[in-house]
């Protein structure tokens, strides 16, 4: 939540952070609350977003992270946490074509949504999201 509010500061501010300790610093709090939670979308959001990247370069840098993420995220999964079964196999396996119907759905309504929208969007889902953690 802090992070949020700090972006939003940063709004006024047209500096964007620079170096490779604010890029590592993102991705260590990114990977280490993923792991322990699936709660890295907040961090990664706010931080793609303090980079003012695009709306097109915003999702497909989020796509990219999350993907490698997830792959090195599978042994620990699988052999350390064994949460990874049959079960959650076949749940997967049943839930590809709705996974592949949100994405196709996704790319055809962001090219609609103007940029400051979707930046809005994105902030107000992250502020959504950090309440629902702090909920749970």
């Amino acid at each position: 939540m802090v992070i949020l509010f700090l972006s939003l500061w940063k709004e006024k501010n047209k500096e964007v952070p620079e170096g490779k300790l604010v890029a590592v610093g993102t991705g260590f709090s990114a990977g280490f609350t993923s792991m322990l939670a699936n709660a890295a979308g907040p961090i990664m959001n706010i931080y793609l977003l303090v980079m003012k990247l695009p709306k097109q370069a915003f999702i497909g840098t989020s796509a990219w992270f999350f993907l490698l993420i997830n792959y090195v995220k599978l042994p620990l999964m699988y052999f350390g946490a064994g949460s990874i079964n049959e079960t959650s196999l076949k749940l997967n396996a049943m839930l590809i074509p709705a996974v592949i119907i949100g994405a196709v759905m996704g790319i055809k309504i962001v090219k609609y949504i103007p940029e400051e929208k979707f930046k809005r969007a994105v902030q107000l889902l992250v502020f959504a999201a950090c309440i629902k953690l702090i909920v749970s």
